[in-house]
């Protein structure tokens, strides 16, 4: 399993929900970037390349989860190389909706120095990926209307409501209990 981490967060943020997948038996990798400040030069190719190399060194499809921005990443990785993921997992992640329907779309402007809503995937962002999608979202998240984390119910796709803040989606594994 492959994890992102949300918007100004880095693999530290991740590091008991990596813990708790590995306790279960998942192989369970960070991604290869420091922190998540957006979309920026390098960083879609960077994670592809990471998804390939994985692919590859285990002969397996790679399963992948994002927090929040992190979802994004995860879907759009799934939409890129479909051939290489199992599943995908999103936790708050706003694909859907207007782009300023959360608490955070000024830091994300301020951090990645671009608008919210400017293109910065190069394809329709509440489209899920050719594989199985899950979206994990909270109606107590506080950060994210959890409406736009919502997908169109299709063959693979499956919205999961559970009980937690948005930071504390990926700081907890009672999500997957």
């Amino acid at each position: 399993m492959l994890v992102y981490p949300g918007l100004g967060a880095g693999n530290l943020s991740t590091l008991l929900l990596r813990r708790f997948l590995k306790s279960r038996g998942y192989a369970s990798q960070s991604w290869k970037f420091a922190i998540n400040l957006g979309p920026r030069q390098g960083v879609i190719r960077g994670c592809l390349e990471q998804l390939q190399e994985l692919h590859r060194k285990s002969g397996r499809k790679v399963s992948l989860i994002g927090w929040s921005l992190g979802g994004f990443y995860a879907r759009e990785i799934a939409k890129i190389m479909p051939d290489a993921v199992r599943f995908v997992i999103t936790l708050g992640t706003p694909f859907t909706g207007p782009r300023r329907a959360n608490h955070a779309w000024y830091l994300y402007e301020l951090i990645n120095g671009k608008r919210v809503g400017a293109p910065a995937f190069n394809t329709i962002l509440s489209e899920p990926p050719p594989v199985p999608t899950t979206s994990i979202y909270s109606r107590t998240d506080g950060i994210v209307a959890w409406q736009c984390c919502l997908q169109d119910e299709r063959p693979f796709t499956e919205n999961v409501e559970v009980w937690a803040s948005h930071m504390g989606m990926a700081q907890t594994h009672s999500l997957f209990l």
